[in-house]
């Protein structure tokens, strides 16, 4: 080996080690063991359901911490059965197929909790060091499905959304940087299906329209719901790109400025303005005739 490429993979090493071992997303080290989630009470707003690390670090804690958000943090066997004293609930990527399961015992009430005006925050991110998978386990409001396949290259397809461009401009990931998901090794683990009507796409696989970020409404509230790798994008000895954190951060910024949709005045149909229209020209009436007769 030439001196210059001794001293490339010295660089690479030190930049980003997974990209020189050829670690990626979806397949574990030799020897991994899951790091299992310890649980946290604090009696907040925000709700982390979580059973191990995901890809054995703890971004979703740690940036929930830096942006002084506090929250409780339960395993999916130990989901409360009353949820209403929160507005966020959030998934971790990479669980365990019986995190998926537990979840899916629960998925009635998460949807009354979504329906009633909160946000479902949901890293659906499976097949990774865990090995954990989803199919067949509905865990997603309104039964939302997916597909597994490793890829690297993804397209922002809706750039208004503020996951992407972040609260009042902070972190404006479509201004800096448009290729900012490509290139993680791996950036998604596949893409969503069987989307709900007026379903948004945020991001999706390049040169195709299979959705890799969604949004909808559900009921009164939202789901913000993910195929993507956000928590290993927060590690740059990992992620290929190197620190791709902001998505995160972004996401927990947003989360904190929600603010349920606002429902539009429902339209009268043609026979409502009908209907309408004869029971004012009665009222109209009455009035009339009631004046005539006072006055005569």
């Amino acid at each position: 080996m030439k001196l210059g490429s001794l001293t490339l993979a010295v660089a690479l090493f030190l930049i980003v080690p997974g990209v020189v071992f050829g670690l990626d997303s979806h397949t574990p080290p030799p020897g991994y063991t899951p790091i299992p989630s310890p649980e946290k009470i604090a009696g907040t707003e925000v709700l982390l359901i979580q059973d191990v690390l995901p890809w054995e670090i703890n971004p979703n804690e740690y940036y929930l911490d830096s942006l002084g958000k506090t929250y409780d943090m339960v395993n999916s066997n130990n989901i409360p059965a009353d949820l209403s004293d929160y507005k966020v609930i959030m998934y971790a990527s990479d669980q365990p197929t019986s995190y998926y399961q537990n979840i899916a015992t629960k998925i009635v009430q998460i949807e009354a909790f979504v329906n009633s005006g909160n946000l479902l925050l949901a890293h659906c991110c499976d097949q990774a060091w865990n090995m954990g998978d989803w199919t067949g386990h509905q865990i997603l409001p309104g039964n939302v499905t997916h597909v597994n396949s490793y890829l690297q290259d993804l397209t922002v397809t809706d750039t208004t959304r503020c996951i992407v461009r972040g609260v009042n401009g902070v972190y404006d990931i479509w201004a800096t940087d448009p290729n900012y998901f490509d290139g993680w090794g791996l950036s998604t683990h596949g893409w969503l299906t069987n989307l709900p009507g007026g379903a948004t796409k945020i991001i999706c696989v390049a040169g195709t329209a299979d959705p890799t970020y969604i949004s909808y409404q559900y009921g009164a509230g939202e789901v913000w719901a993910t195929m993507q790798t956000v928590e290993w994008g927060c590690d740059a000895s990992l992620c290929w790109a190197g620190d791709r954190s902001e998505l995160l951060k972004n996401e927990l910024r947003c989360a904190n400025a929600y603010e349920p949709p606002v429902e539009g005045i429902p339209a009268l149909t043609e026979w409502g303005l009908i209907i309408f229209g004869i029971v004012l020209l009665g009222f109209i009436s009455w009035v009339f005739l009631r004046r005539r007769k006072v006055i005569g």
